[in-house]
């Protein structure tokens, strides 16, 4: 009997309505739908060995098993032999595929199927591998607010898929640790908890780091530093001016002194004249004409 005649929901319930088929006939019909519906997740780590497991069948032969990589759509192995990627995996008898050394590159979904002696299908499995690369040592920067909040923030170099927290306490791998953050960004108040922790996760490794962590003094808002920005630079450009002029005055000063000084020295160099009475020279006063008849006409006992 081939159930694969009666995979669809149309014959299950005209079979059921009818009589047609047993109670165990439908247990066995509803067994193979969920293993062909069944979806398995496999992580691992880059360059470690890998295996794929297939769900076998109970009380079935099964003879051959089928691996299929559905993002490419390549046949890896069928009747037991590898038909693709002979260099870097294995299939063993009982249909698992190995993996020697896994890569990024091999993450994505797979499908196996299994058939009977007879060559009837059995079931059909989806399996998701994800391949990732381990976290790094986590590392912690520290800044602080305007407020004087504490401001920390993790980060790792390394690692796929990475989930970071924020512990209090060192972080103690029982679980009993209390989670202060969601996140790699923490921000802290004026209360500081006394030991923190950061770790980084994904799912095939984890890191912790616990920084120390600074004291940050409050500071002035934006708006207040605006404002002693612009009153700094208004002084300045008022002293300079004050210099400015000042330099001005006295380089006016400074002109005119020169000036004053030149001209004295031009002064000294130039002969004073200089009024000189010679011996020789006639300073006899003269009278005219009249002046003689004048004199003419006095009494003759005035003159002798």
């Amino acid at each position: 009997m081939e159930f694969t005649n009666m995979s669809s929901t149309h014959t299950l319930r005209a079979l059921t309505s009818t009589g047609g088929l047993p109670m165990w006939m439908l247990l066995l019909h509803l067994y193979i739908r969920y293993d062909v519906a069944e979806d398995i997740r496999v992580v691992g780590r880059v360059g470690n060995s890998i295996f794929l497991h297939p769900k076998m069948h109970l009380h079935a032969k099964i003879s051959d098993v089928r691996w299929k990589y559905v993002n490419t759509n390549m046949l890896i192995a069928r009747n037991g032999t590898l038909v693709n990627l002979t260099d870097r995996c294995e299939i063993f008898l009982n249909g698992s595929l190995k993996f020697n050394e896994g890569l990024k590159k091999d993450s994505g979904n797979y499908t196996v199927q299994q058939y009977s002696e007879n060559g009837d299908f059995l079931s059909e499995q989806h399996i998701e591998l994800s391949i990732l690369e381990p976290v790094s040592k986590p590392k912690v920067r520290t800044s602080c607010t305007f407020h004087g909040r504490v401001v920390l923030t993790c980060s790792v170099d390394k690692g796929d898929s990475v989930v970071m927290n924020w512990t209090e306490q060192p972080y103690a791998w029982t679980g009993s640790n209390q989670t202060l953050s969601s996140g790699p960004v923490l921000f802290l108040d004026s209360y500081t908890p006394g030991n923190l922790t950061c770790v980084a996760m994904n799912e095939i490794s984890e890191e912790c780091f616990s920084p120390v962590v600074p004291t940050c003094r409050g500071r002035t808002s934006a708006v207040a530093a605006f404002g002693l920005f612009a009153f700094a630079m208004t002084t300045l450009a008022v002293a300079i001016l004050n210099l400015k002029m000042r330099c001005q005055k006295k380089k006016k000063d400074v002109e005119e002194n020169n000036y004053i000084e030149m001209r004295g020295n031009l002064c000294n160099k130039c002969p004073q004249e200089e009024t000189t009475i010679h011996l020789d020279q006639d300073t006899s006063h003269y009278v005219n004409s009249q002046q003689r008849i004048s004199h003419s006409t006095f009494p003759s006992q005035f003159i002798k």
